[in-house]
């Protein structure tokens, strides 16, 4: 049976007796467009369900693409590793971070002499040393040479990146005003313990310096734990005094090489 035929015999027999042939004809022919146009939007609607899931599909299985390097995130060792060689330097890695007491270079001399480090100290043949220093973030530069030789060689010296991933190191800096000089002392004890006081650092620089504001901030600086404190002395924001600090064989503090501006009425005693 074709379309058409289907089509009348349901026209038929769902019409009204007193509908005229015309009318029964008509009947027919609307509901052959209705279904066309319920079929187009079917094919429609499962085309876009198809081609949506076929697109998904797609999608899932590309592979993600790879992240943008980012040397920040890369990790920073926390000991530089030095290796004292026959006429040379070498680094195992040229970026160290630092502790909260300082940068470390472990050091190991592989030649047959005793050498120097960096003017921080000796290291003899076949040994292995930890020195702690308090390297201000950026670029320092270390040797590593026999006591024979006068100077280290080119091939002797390298450059480590100091990298302060956790903001550690607070710059003891001044900033004085252009109306301002700095002044400074660097008291040599000789061993002595006279005007020795004790306390933790921001303390003792308190107790050892007179003409201090009620506002006045003590903090430290350099690195928080470092093995000889560095303490600064801040006013309205900015850093009028620096100071270190040097700890007798009782544990009591000194006061060692100290900057201040003038004009801000700090003091010794």
């Amino acid at each position: 049976m074709t379309k058409l035929s289907q089509l009348l015999q349901d026209a038929v027999r769902d019409q009204d007796p007193t509908n005229t042939l015309d009318e029964v004809v008509a009947r027919a022919s609307r509901r052959s467009t209705r279904r066309r146009v319920g079929a187009a939007i079917l094919g429609l609607g499962l085309s876009i369900v198809l081609g949506g899931a076929f697109f998904w599909f797609l999608r899932a299985a590309d592979p993600p693409s790879p992240p943008s390097p980012n040397t920040d995130t890369a990790p920073v060792p926390r000991a530089a590793d030095v290796r004292c060689e026959a006429g040379r330097i070498s680094l195992l890695d040229p970026s160290v971070r630092p502790d909260s007491d300082g940068v470390h270079f472990v050091v190991e001399n592989r030649t047959e002499e005793l050498v120097d480090f960096s003017g921080w100290g000796e290291v003899d043949p076949g040994e292995s040393i930890e020195f702690v220093r308090p390297v201000a973030p950026g670029f320092v530069r270390v040797s590593c040479y026999p006591f024979s030789a006068p100077e280290p060689q080119p091939d002797e010296e390298a450059v480590v990146e100091v990298r302060d991933v956790y903001g550690l190191w607070v710059p003891p800096v001044l900033e004085c005003n252009d109306s301002e000089s700095v002044a400074s002392v660097n008291p040599d004890y000789f061993g002595k313990t006279d005007g020795a006081v004790t306390g933790h650092p921001p303390s003792v620089l308190r107790q050892l310096v007179s003409g201090l504001h009620e506002g006045d901030v003590i903090e430290p600086a350099g690195y928080p734990e470092a093995a000889s404190p560095v303490v600064r002395v801040m006013r309205e924001g900015r850093s009028i005094m620096v100071a270190s600090l040097i700890q007798t064989s009782n544990g009591d503090w000194l006061l060692g090489g100290s900057t201040w501006c003038t004009g801000t009425g700090l003091a010794f005693g």
